[in-house]
């Protein structure tokens, strides 16, 4: 049990605590209360929102063509994207100046480019034979077929995984 002078010197110091000494004592608690309401409300705003990916507001085809593959970058929002670059598999790079709102560019196998190319022989340097798979060429094969689709511009980004339009 709690001895008697315990109980009554607590319930003094808490009297105390929240006895409000003067019109400038409750002022300030209500400026700290008003700050500690209204954090907890942004943050619960800020997360709660939904999760939307899809910056840019694009959407993306991928369909047969000719010969491999045809990828289509649609912008469906009304602003221009500045300094696009799509990059397929984290391997092959296309990049353009601007796709208008509303437009669309279409990329196939022989638009794009290993993004990682260096202009020489492979295996020169002790580094480039770490892996034990082949490198990539300076283009895809025909029968390339992407499944995962970065697009990056100054608006914003877009990482996505793509499949064949049915």
């Amino acid at each position: 049990m709690v001895p008697a002078d315990f109980r009554k010197t607590l319930l003094e110091t808490l009297k105390q605590v929240f006895h409000w000494k003067s019109r400038y004592y409750a002022e300030k608690i209500g400026v700290v209360a008003g700050v500690v309401i209204l954090s907890l409300a942004t943050v619960l705003w800020a997360f709660s929102g939904e999760d939307d990916t899809n910056e840019l507001g694009a959407k993306l085809y991928l369909r047969d063509a000719v010969v491999g593959i045809d990828l289509i970058v649609e912008n469906t929002g009304r602003g221009a994207w500045r300094d696009v670059r799509i990059t397929l598999d984290r391997q092959y790079l296309f990049t353009v100046d601007e796709i208008d709102g509303g437009d669309y560019v279409t990329i196939n196998t022989d638009d794009l480019t290993y993004a990682y190319f260096i202009p020489r022989p492979w295996g020169r340097e002790e580094w480039e034979s770490l892996g034990n798979h082949e490198k990539p060429g300076i283009r895809p094969d025909e029968s390339y077929q992407p499944s995962f689709v970065q697009v990056r511009a100054r608006g914003g980004r877009l990482d996505t995984e793509v499949g064949f339009e049915e």
